[in-house]
Protein backbone atom coordinates (compact mmCIF):
# COMPACT_ATOMS: atom_id res chain seq x y z
CA UNK A 1 0.00 0.00 0.00
CA UNK A 2 3.26 2.45 0.71
CA UNK A 3 4.19 1.97 -2.39
CA UNK A 4 0.66 2.47 -4.42
CA UNK A 5 0.14 5.88 -2.08
CA UNK A 6 3.98 7.24 -3.44
CA UNK A 7 2.67 6.72 -7.02
CA UNK A 8 -0.50 8.49 -6.46
CA UNK A 9 1.19 11.13 -5.06
CA UNK A 10 4.63 11.75 -6.79
CA UNK A 11 2.19 11.09 -10.37
CA UNK A 12 3.64 8.91 -12.66
CA UNK A 13 6.32 7.44 -12.13
CA UNK A 14 9.56 7.01 -14.10
CA UNK A 15 10.24 5.12 -17.41
CA UNK A 16 12.11 1.92 -17.51
CA UNK A 17 15.45 2.57 -19.95
CA UNK A 18 15.10 1.58 -22.90
CA UNK A 19 17.21 -1.44 -24.86
CA UNK A 20 19.20 -0.62 -27.71
CA UNK A 21 20.81 -3.76 -29.68
CA UNK A 22 24.42 -3.31 -30.26
CA UNK A 23 24.05 -5.87 -33.16
CA UNK A 24 23.70 -3.92 -36.49
CA UNK A 25 27.14 -2.23 -35.87
CA UNK A 26 29.50 -1.67 -38.71
CA UNK A 27 32.91 -1.43 -37.59
CA UNK A 28 34.88 1.52 -39.56
CA UNK A 29 38.65 1.25 -39.92
CA UNK A 30 40.79 2.85 -37.49
CA UNK A 31 42.33 5.10 -40.11
CA UNK A 32 39.59 6.71 -41.22
CA UNK A 33 38.82 9.88 -39.70
CA UNK A 34 35.29 11.23 -38.60
CA UNK A 35 33.38 13.38 -37.46
CA UNK A 36 34.76 14.83 -33.98
CA UNK A 37 38.29 13.22 -34.94
CA UNK A 38 38.63 15.70 -38.20
CA UNK A 39 39.40 18.96 -35.49
CA UNK A 40 42.85 19.93 -35.52
CA UNK A 41 43.70 18.93 -32.18
CA UNK A 42 41.83 16.23 -31.64
CA UNK A 43 42.41 14.05 -28.63
CA UNK A 44 40.15 11.55 -27.95
CA UNK A 45 40.61 10.99 -23.68
CA UNK A 46 39.28 14.88 -23.63
CA UNK A 47 35.66 13.58 -24.73
CA UNK A 48 33.32 11.80 -22.65
CA UNK A 49 32.85 7.80 -23.65
CA UNK A 50 29.21 7.94 -24.73
CA UNK A 51 27.28 5.40 -25.88
CA UNK A 52 23.95 4.65 -27.17
CA UNK A 53 21.68 3.24 -24.10
CA UNK A 54 23.68 5.21 -21.59
CA UNK A 55 22.00 6.29 -18.68
CA UNK A 56 23.49 9.64 -17.08
CA UNK A 57 22.35 10.54 -13.68
CA UNK A 58 19.93 7.84 -13.67
CA UNK A 59 17.65 9.82 -15.39
CA UNK A 60 18.74 10.75 -18.95
CA UNK A 61 19.16 7.69 -21.58
CA UNK A 62 21.00 8.41 -25.15
CA UNK A 63 18.96 7.46 -27.82
CA UNK A 64 21.19 8.81 -30.84
CA UNK A 65 24.26 11.23 -31.96
CA UNK A 66 22.98 14.72 -32.53
CA UNK A 67 26.04 17.05 -33.34
CA UNK A 68 29.09 17.31 -32.45
CA UNK A 69 32.52 20.25 -31.88
CA UNK A 70 35.74 21.02 -30.82
CA UNK A 71 34.68 21.62 -27.25
CA UNK A 72 31.36 18.98 -27.02
CA UNK A 73 29.34 15.96 -28.64
CA UNK A 74 25.24 16.75 -28.56
CA UNK A 75 23.20 13.94 -27.79
CA UNK A 76 19.47 12.96 -28.19
CA UNK A 77 18.11 11.70 -24.65
CA UNK A 78 15.06 10.61 -23.17
CA UNK A 79 14.12 11.95 -19.94
CA UNK A 80 12.78 9.24 -17.95
CA UNK A 81 11.43 11.10 -15.35
CA UNK A 82 9.87 13.45 -17.37
CA UNK A 83 9.10 11.26 -20.18
CA UNK A 84 10.25 13.34 -23.13
CA UNK A 85 13.06 13.86 -24.93
CA UNK A 86 15.96 16.41 -24.19
CA UNK A 87 19.24 17.20 -25.80
CA UNK A 88 22.51 16.60 -23.93
CA UNK A 89 25.78 18.65 -24.42
CA UNK A 90 28.55 16.51 -22.93
CA UNK A 91 31.74 18.84 -23.00
CA UNK A 92 35.51 17.72 -23.16
CA UNK A 93 36.91 16.79 -20.18
CA UNK A 94 36.76 19.81 -17.48
CA UNK A 95 40.44 20.70 -17.23
CA UNK A 96 41.19 21.09 -20.70
CA UNK A 97 38.17 23.47 -21.25
CA UNK A 98 38.70 25.55 -17.94
CA UNK A 99 36.01 28.16 -16.53
CA UNK A 100 34.53 27.66 -20.39
CA UNK A 101 31.98 25.12 -19.46
CA UNK A 102 31.45 26.96 -16.20
CA UNK A 103 31.07 30.29 -18.21
CA UNK A 104 27.91 28.94 -20.40
CA UNK A 105 26.43 27.48 -17.17
CA UNK A 106 26.52 30.95 -15.72
CA UNK A 107 25.30 32.47 -18.72
CA UNK A 108 22.30 30.17 -18.95
CA UNK A 109 21.71 30.64 -15.32
CA UNK A 110 21.24 34.50 -16.01
CA UNK A 111 19.28 34.26 -19.04
CA UNK A 112 16.74 32.08 -17.23
CA UNK A 113 16.47 34.20 -14.34
CA UNK A 114 15.80 37.25 -16.27
CA UNK A 115 13.48 35.16 -18.49
CA UNK A 116 11.16 34.24 -15.04
CA UNK A 117 10.59 38.04 -14.89
CA UNK A 118 10.44 39.53 -18.51
CA UNK A 119 7.37 39.75 -20.74
CA UNK A 120 9.73 40.16 -23.87
CA UNK A 121 8.62 38.12 -26.96
CA UNK A 122 12.26 37.04 -27.72
CA UNK A 123 12.96 35.47 -24.72
CA UNK A 124 10.79 32.53 -26.27
CA UNK A 125 13.52 32.54 -29.02
CA UNK A 126 16.51 31.64 -26.68
CA UNK A 127 17.63 28.11 -26.23
CA UNK A 128 17.01 27.49 -22.45
CA UNK A 129 18.46 25.42 -19.80
CA UNK A 130 17.00 22.36 -18.30
CA UNK A 131 19.39 20.89 -16.39
CA UNK A 132 22.85 20.68 -15.48
CA UNK A 133 25.27 18.17 -14.01
CA UNK A 134 28.60 16.82 -14.00
CA UNK A 135 30.08 13.13 -14.90
CA UNK A 136 33.61 11.48 -14.14
CA UNK A 137 34.91 10.02 -17.30
CA UNK A 138 38.25 7.84 -18.20
CA UNK A 139 40.44 10.71 -17.84
CA UNK A 140 38.57 13.45 -15.77
CA UNK A 141 35.53 15.28 -15.42
CA UNK A 142 32.58 16.73 -17.89
CA UNK A 143 30.15 19.05 -17.59
CA UNK A 144 26.75 17.90 -19.01
CA UNK A 145 24.12 20.87 -20.56
CA UNK A 146 20.63 19.35 -20.72
CA UNK A 147 18.25 21.40 -23.51
CA UNK A 148 14.85 21.31 -25.21
CA UNK A 149 15.47 19.37 -28.43
CA UNK A 150 15.74 21.26 -32.04
CA UNK A 151 15.24 20.14 -35.25
CA UNK A 152 18.28 21.48 -37.61
CA UNK A 153 20.15 24.80 -38.00
CA UNK A 154 19.84 26.99 -40.74
CA UNK A 155 22.94 25.99 -42.55
CA UNK A 156 21.77 21.60 -42.28
CA UNK A 157 18.26 23.43 -44.03
CA UNK A 158 20.16 25.32 -46.71
CA UNK A 159 22.71 21.92 -47.24
CA UNK A 160 19.56 20.17 -48.21
CA UNK A 161 17.54 22.86 -50.08
CA UNK A 162 18.99 22.02 -53.87
CA UNK A 163 18.70 26.19 -54.86
CA UNK A 164 20.79 26.93 -51.42
CA UNK A 165 18.44 29.51 -50.21
CA UNK A 166 15.87 30.12 -47.78
CA UNK A 167 12.40 29.94 -49.16
CA UNK A 168 11.16 34.16 -48.55
CA UNK A 169 8.34 33.00 -46.10
CA UNK A 170 11.22 31.14 -43.94
CA UNK A 171 13.72 34.03 -44.00
CA UNK A 172 10.83 36.56 -42.57
CA UNK A 173 10.69 34.24 -39.82
CA UNK A 174 14.13 33.61 -39.13
CA UNK A 175 15.02 37.08 -39.18
CA UNK A 176 12.25 38.39 -37.01
CA UNK A 177 12.25 35.88 -34.12
CA UNK A 178 16.25 36.60 -34.62
CA UNK A 179 16.11 40.11 -33.91
CA UNK A 180 14.07 39.57 -30.88
CA UNK A 181 16.16 37.11 -29.36
CA UNK A 182 19.10 39.31 -30.08
CA UNK A 183 16.79 41.90 -28.28
CA UNK A 184 16.05 40.45 -25.47
CA UNK A 185 20.01 39.48 -24.75
CA UNK A 186 20.89 42.95 -25.27
CA UNK A 187 18.34 45.04 -23.77
CA UNK A 188 17.62 42.68 -20.85
CA UNK A 189 19.98 40.20 -20.10
CA UNK A 190 22.80 42.83 -20.75
CA UNK A 191 24.45 39.92 -22.93
CA UNK A 192 26.35 40.26 -26.04
CA UNK A 193 26.19 36.76 -28.59
CA UNK A 194 29.54 37.17 -29.89
CA UNK A 195 29.60 33.84 -32.46
CA UNK A 196 26.67 34.35 -34.60
CA UNK A 197 26.44 32.23 -37.58
CA UNK A 198 23.79 29.82 -39.47
CA UNK A 199 24.61 26.70 -37.38
CA UNK A 200 24.16 28.24 -34.24
CA UNK A 201 20.30 29.84 -35.58
CA UNK A 202 18.44 26.39 -34.61
CA UNK A 203 14.88 25.73 -36.28
CA UNK A 204 12.36 24.10 -33.83
CA UNK A 205 11.04 21.01 -34.68
CA UNK A 206 7.02 21.76 -34.34
CA UNK A 207 6.17 18.59 -32.30
CA UNK A 208 7.72 15.74 -30.58
CA UNK A 209 6.83 13.15 -33.72
CA UNK A 210 10.46 14.02 -35.08
CA UNK A 211 12.29 12.90 -31.93
CA UNK A 212 10.03 10.03 -31.99
CA UNK A 213 10.52 8.78 -34.88
CA UNK A 214 14.22 9.78 -34.45
CA UNK A 215 14.03 7.31 -31.51
CA UNK A 216 12.49 4.27 -33.32
CA UNK A 217 14.98 4.48 -36.33
CA UNK A 218 17.98 4.65 -33.69
CA UNK A 219 16.40 1.37 -32.10
CA UNK A 220 16.43 -0.71 -34.79
CA UNK A 221 18.83 1.22 -37.41
CA UNK A 222 22.41 -0.01 -38.87
CA UNK A 223 24.51 1.86 -37.11
CA UNK A 224 28.06 3.17 -37.97
CA UNK A 225 30.81 2.89 -35.36
CA UNK A 226 34.17 4.03 -34.85
CA UNK A 227 36.18 1.77 -31.95
CA UNK A 228 38.50 4.46 -30.55
CA UNK A 229 40.11 2.90 -27.66
CA UNK A 230 39.08 0.12 -25.62
CA UNK A 231 36.70 2.74 -23.64
CA UNK A 232 35.90 5.38 -26.40
CA UNK A 233 33.87 4.85 -29.27
CA UNK A 234 32.55 7.30 -31.96
CA UNK A 235 29.06 7.24 -33.09
CA UNK A 236 28.30 8.86 -36.63
CA UNK A 237 25.57 11.76 -36.61
CA UNK A 238 22.46 9.54 -37.58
Amino acid sequence: MTSLFRRIWTGRPPSPPRVFSNTNFERISAACKIEEETFPGYFAARYYPVRIGDVFVSRYQVVGKLGYGAYSTVWLVRDLAQHRHVALKVFIRSQVMGRAADHELNTYQHITHVSTSSSHPGRKAVRSLLDSFRVSGPDGEHHCLVHPPLWDSVKGFLGRNPVRRLPPVVLRVVLQQLLMALDFLHSECHLIHTDLKMDNIMLGAGDNSTFDEFEQQELGAHHREKKSTAASSIFLVS
